[in-house]
């Protein structure tokens, strides 16, 4: 994390600019995991909305309880694994491609990239 220092109203403030990994700032150990899990729970949450399903109808089509089905569309997705998130946007009528990268300039780091999209009625 990079620290500036900014002037605000004559005020010297330091400035804290993240990586744009939240969970990754905050020392979370799987911040990959952590952020990939909570994307997948966001594009859940859109397809239910966007389908116009309640969490009860969303829940019987993905094959989960109603209240999983709540806590994946409120982004909790502590104990729900990736590849549930995987199933359930599949079974809603989404594919799910992931790419894997290491990352450019030889760094070990691996670089996850997916894309969700509609399938084709």
């Amino acid at each position: 994390m990079n620290i500036h220092t900014v002037e605000v109203d004559g005020e010297q403030i330091e400035v804290h600019v993240g990586s744009g990994n939240v969970f990754e700032d905050l020392g979370i150990e799987d911040a990959e995991e952590m952020t990939l899990k909570a994307d997948l729970a966001e594009r859940v949450a859109r397809a239910v909305r966007s389908r116009g399903l309640t969490q009860k109808r969303a829940a019987e089509l993905a094959g989960l309880k109603q209240s999983d089905m709540s806590n994946i569309v409120n982004g909790r997705v502590d104990g729900i694994s990736i590849e549930r998130l995987f199933s359930v946007l599949n079974r809603l009528g989404y594919s799910v491609r992931v790419q894997v990268d290491d990352e450019p300039g030889g760094n070990a780091r691996t670089v996850f990239k997916w894309e969700v999209e509609a399938v084709a009625a």
